[in-house]
Formats: structure tokens, sequence, C-alpha cells
């Protein structure tokens, strides 16, 4: 796509765009699939027999392990097409070689000596095809002492600081051991990031028309997201360290009801004051330590206290809808069921029914962005595996039937 060109937004902004994707688990696929649902034609290539390491994750439908119901992959590769090659011979090298050849985007989350023993560098890659972005997602990026190390979601979450503080309110900080955040939230994020950079590159290469490696760290993302505890020491204060849940703000808290819980926000001064209200303006509120926002945080504990007597008494709904009538931030914590049966968030579309060949209409997550013109779609479920091979090497690229059929019988695909 140059600086000129227009997007035929009927099939999507980015159907201009085509992207080869090699890659495993979590991280490459997302990023391909944000830009796949946005119309980029995305090819993604596996290993012969094997696939993608996230065919063997569950959950699986009805709770069949089958490669090709995994609710994480099937969720991760909609709008792909899936072609096997074994990159690792000669012969299945070169039709990789091929597939980039007039590629714009190549997406791959392998080690860097596993691409450099290849021999499919963005130094090589770059001079069959100079137009070619290239990203790469790793556990610890391109270059550094820890390039070679070996990663996870975990690994990624402790290098980056964020499981230090998860919980960040435990009943004691000494003896209550880090925990890693649920999901794959490094994963996921790093996908994220890795999507949103490599559009920046091709904005650039429409006006200056070259190509360039975009090396993501999913490390470097978790370490660099904006959290106050890195604000803090980074401004010269001392390092931040997880708290009993009594020293805590009434920002911060998260109460019992009845039936559940919910989350309540009054830490600003009018939140607050509208909280009272709620409440019925008790007595306690005119105490003087809580005048202030700084009050409010010092005798948190004693504040808490009161404000979890009266939440006690009340439901769920009852709470959050009540305190909602007088402006003060508050909602349930939510269960996956209380999300999937969200009428809010069913009105705005955040799933959608995907039809697929094994499993049939399934709800999926959609997009979070919402647009003015239709230019995001689940266009095609999940592939099988290489269930493209014929389309992609033998009317793309021009390999004989003949040829398709040796390939398959040597392991090439």
């Amino acid at each position: 796509m140059s600086a000129g060109e227009v997007s035929n937004l009927a099939e999507g902004l980015l159907s201009d765009l085509k992207i080869v994707e090699l890659g495993s688990f979590i991280s490459a696929a997302f990023c391909s699939k944000l830009m796949g649902d946005l119309g980029a034609d995305v090819i993604k290539v596996e290993e012969p027999g094997v696939g993608d390491e996230a065919r063997r994750h569950g959950p699986f439908y009805k709770d069949i392990p089958d490669p090709e119901t995994s609710g994480l992959f099937l969720y991760l590769n909609t709008n792909k097409k899936s072609v096997t090659i074994n990159v690792k011979g000669t012969t299945g090298k070169k039709v990789l070689l091929d597939l980039l050849e007039d590629a714009d985007i190549f997406v791959e989350n392998n080690p860097p000596a596993v691409m450099e023993e290849l021999g499919l560098t963005y130094e090589v890659l770059s001079k069959i095809n100079p137009r070619l972005i290239m990203t790469s997602i790793t556990y610890f990026g391109q270059t550094g002492p820890y390039r070679d190390y070996k990663g996870s979601d975990l690994i990624a979450m402790s290098l980056g600081g964020v499981a230090y503080g998860t919980p960040i309110t435990v009943e004691d900080p000494e003896a209550n051991r880090p925990l890693r955040g649920g999901g794959h939230q490094a994963e996921f994020t790093a996908g994220a990031a890795a999507a949103s950079t490599t559009m920046g590159a091709i904005f650039y290469r429409m006006f200056n028309d070259e190509g360039q490696h975009i090396d993501i760290s999913v490390s470097d993302v978790i370490a660099t997201l904006p959290r106050n505890a890195m604000a803090t020491y980074l401004y010269g204060g001392p390092v931040p360290k997880r708290s009993p849940d009594s020293v805590l703000p009434l920002s911060t808290r998260i109460y019992k009801t009845k039936d559940g819980f919910a989350a309540i926000g009054a830490a600003a001064d009018q939140h607050f004051a509208n909280m009272v209200k709620a409440m019925g303006s008790p007595e306690w509120a005119d105490n003087p330590m809580f005048a202030t926002r700084e009050g409010r945080a010092e005798f948190g504990d004693a504040l808490g206290a009161m404000v979890q007597d009266w939440v006690s008494d009340y439901t769920t709904y009852d709470a959050y809808t009540l305190l909602q009538q007088f402006h003060v931030p508050s909602f349930p914590v939510n269960r996956i069921d209380d999300i999937v049966s969200s009428g809010h968030l069913n009105d705005r579309g955040v799933f959608v029914e995907v039809d697929h060949p094994k499993t049939g209409k399934v709800l999926y997550p959609g997009s979070a962005a919402r647009y003015s013109e239709e230019v995001w779609s689940i266009r095609a479920p999940a592939p099988f595996l290489g269930q493209h091979n014929d389309e992609i090497l033998c009317q793309r690229l021009g390999y004989s039937r003949e040829q398709l059929v040796q390939m398959t019988q040597l392991g090439v695909i």
C-alpha cells in the first residue's frame, strides 16, 4: 500500500496487506489476528502434522482433545489461511521465501538463534523483499544478555515487575509470595503492542518505501507498562512494596456484599461526598479526619470498615445501582458468566458468533473498538491444519499438483 492508495473498506481496513505468520502459541498469532480481523490477508505457516502449539491447549469442544477444536486456537486464528511447511529443510525454506517475496509483513515469535540457524534473519529477507516489514516477538528481544534465555508469560511478568505487585494487597506482605496474574496477559499485551507498532511501520513505508525489522520483547512490553510503582521510583521515591489491605485508601477497595463483591471507587472528594449521601449521611462522615483525600487514605482502615458494614446489608446489584444513582464509581466484580451475559456488553457487540465446521456456532470475543464504518469482521473461522495448501502453493505460487503430491510425500508440507 502506498500513500496514494486507499483500501476497500467493504473488505476491511487492511485488505491490501499480505501477512505471513511463522509463529506458535499466542503473541504472534494475536498480532496477526488483530490485523487479519481488519481485512489483512494472513497466511499462517504451521509445521506439517504438528501445527501451532495452541492447537494442543484447551478448552476443547465438548472436552474432547482435538487440535481442530482448541478454543484458544480457534479464537486466535480467525480470518487466516493455514499452510503446512517444514521450513527446516531446503525445499520448505524455498517455499517460505516464495511466500515472503511479495509479502508486506512477516510476523514471527521464534528464538533469535533459531531464525539465524534457519537463515531467516531480516538481513537475509530484506535482500529478497526490501519493502518487507518483519515483526519479531520474543521473550527477551533480539539483543541483550538475556536474548537466548528461555521464557514464558510468567517469566515476562516476573522480569517486568508485575508479578511482584500481584496481588498488591495481602494479609502479610512478607509471608505471602507474589502471584502470577490470570490468563496469558503478557503474551496478549505483547501481541497487541506488536500489531500497533507494525501498523506504524506500514505508515512509514507508505512515505519512504522501505521495510524494517521490529524487535518486540515481551519482557520490555511488561516492564514499560505505565503504573504508579514505576512512576514513584523514577521520581526518586522508595521501592513500592505490597501492603496489607487495611492501609490502602478507599479508592482501591473491593467490598463483600450479601451475594458477591462490589468495587467502589470513592477517592475523589466529590465521589466521597456522593457516597456519604448514598449511605444516608452517617455521623462519622463529619469527622475531620475524613475531610481530605489524604486523611481518608491515612485512616483507610477505619473508613473501610464502616463502608464494609454498610455494604454488607445490600446485594451486589442494590449496592452498585444505588451508588451509581449518586454518581459514585461502582460495579459488581464480574465472573466470566456475568461478562458473557452482560446486557451492556452484548448491546455493544463485544461478543460475536462464529460458525466453525467442527464446533458449530460459538461466541468469541470480538473487537474492543467500535468503528463508524464497517472495517472489522470475522470473515472466516480458524482453519484446519494445512487447509489451504492447494490454494496457496498451487494457485498463488504456481507449484504444480505433482509437486504438491511429491512435497507431501517427502514431508515438506
